[in-house]
């Protein structure tokens, strides 16, 4: 249903920027060559939706997450709260490895990176570095 990429820089634990683009199937029929659990919010709420409407909702929520972080809050525990994969079985593709792996998501540190259990060790992997996540089954 939607999809976020960001692209940061962050030294020594302090964030310098960061680019975030979001994208958001709204009113876009299913077709058979979309990815298995490809869906959109018309097809969820079985009505075509207001597409302005989405877009300055998703802003203004995005806008007040913003100037409370600027504020010198951080984000991170609601983003815990409302990240889905953590305690689930992912797939994970890192930049800088050929193959995908499968791991557990344990949890996200300070610095943004992701504690991932591998085989019964647990792997730190920096934001940088990951390519593509997906939840398994």
């Amino acid at each position: 249903m939607a999809g976020v990429i960001v692209e940061a820089q962050a030294k020594s634990g302090a964030l310098n920027y960061a680019v975030v683009g979001i994208g958001i199937n709204c009113n876009a029929p299913l077709r058979s060559d979309m990815e298995l659990g490809a869906t959109s919010l018309s097809e969820e709420l079985g009505s075509q939706v207001d597409v302005a409407e989405v877009r300055k909702s998703v802003l203004d929520l995005f806008s007040t997450n913003y100037q409370g972080w600027r504020a010198g809050g951080s984000p991170l525990p609601r983003w815990r709260e409302l990240v889905g994969t953590l305690g689930r079985d992912v797939s994970i593709r890192l930049k800088t490895e050929e193959n995908e792996f499968s791991c557990r998501a344990i949890d996200i540190r300070k610095d943004w990176s992701l504690v991932v259990q591998v085989d019964g060790k647990r792997r730190v992997i920096e934001p940088e570095t990951l390519e593509r996540l997906v939840e398994l089954g």
